[in-house]
């Protein structure tokens, strides 16, 4: 279980985003009334803060928050692709493979990888 520094603070832990297979846990009887909408900005924080701690951690660690991060681009990246043309798939596709490769070198570019998947959240964001 992960504590956070700051006891009061609303936003999810990296650790709840992955704790549940890149969806944070539901608590609470709101279930079905909207408030997963309301999920995803929360959810690109805590992928962000995950992008932004991966020099803080082990080579193993690096590796298994960098491909959540790729999943939760790749889960949410087909919604936005089927609105984009050919050309910006195929480059959306090509990107999301670079970082599917990087997670699996021994020593990943984590520099590298973060502005790749930065890049692409921020092509999520704005179609959210």
């Amino acid at each position: 279980m992960s504590v956070s520094m700051f006891a009061n603070d609303p936003r999810p832990l990296a650790s709840d985003l992955v704790r549940v297979g890149g969806r944070r846990p539901h608590h609470g009887p709101h279930q079905g009334d909207g408030a997963g909408r309301s999920a995803f900005p929360r959810e690109l924080a805590v992928i962000r803060e995950m992008l932004w701690a991966l020099d803080t951690l082990t080579i193993p660690g690096q590796r298994h928050d960098m491909t959540k991060v790729v999943q939760f681009i790749e889960g949410h990246g087909k919604r936005v692709l089927r609105a984009q043309n050919p050309r910006n798939q195929r480059a959306f596709a090509q990107l999301l493979e670079h970082l599917a490769s990087e997670c699996e070198r021994l020593s990943p570019d984590t520099r590298s990888f973060a502005l790749g998947a930065e890049n692409l959240l921020t092509l999520l964001a704005a179609t959210a």
